[in-house]
C-alpha cells in the first residue's frame, strides 16, 4: 500500500507541476485529474489528501465556457490558482 500512496503522491505532482502553466490545457488537466481521482488509494497521508480534495471540488464546479459558467462555477483563472496553490503545497510535502 505504501507504493501505491507514493506513486499517487508522485503521480499528482507531475501533473501539477505540468499544468501550472498558462500554457497548459485545462481541459487536459480535468481529463487526466479525475483519472487519476478514480484510482486514488484511500490511506493517503493527510496532507496530500488535503490538496487532493481541494483540486477535486476546482475540477469538479470547472465550467471552460465563460457564457455556460454559473456564480459559484470555478472559471479557468481559479482552477489554476488551485493548481498552482497543489503544487507549492506538495512541493513542501514529504515522502
Amino acid at each position: 500500500m505504501a507504493d501505491d500512496r507514493q506513486s499517487t503522491t508522485d503521480s499528482l505532482k507531475r501533473l501539477v507541476e505540468y499544468h501550472q502553466s498558462d500554457d497548459a490545457s485545462l481541459a487536459q488537466f480535468e481529463e487526466r485529474f479525475l483519472a487519476l481521482h478514480a484510482r486514488v488509494p484511500a490511506d493517503l497521508p493527510d496532507d496530500v489528501a488535503a490538496v487532493l480534495d481541494e483540486l477535486f471540488w476546482a475540477v469538479e464546479s470547472y465550467v471552460s465556457d465563460p457564457a455556460l459558467r454559473d456564480p459559484g462555477d470555478t472559471g479557468g483563472d481559479e482552477l489554476r490558482a488551485a493548481i498552482r496553490r497543489a503544487h507549492s503545497a506538495l512541493t513542501h510535502h514529504e515522502g
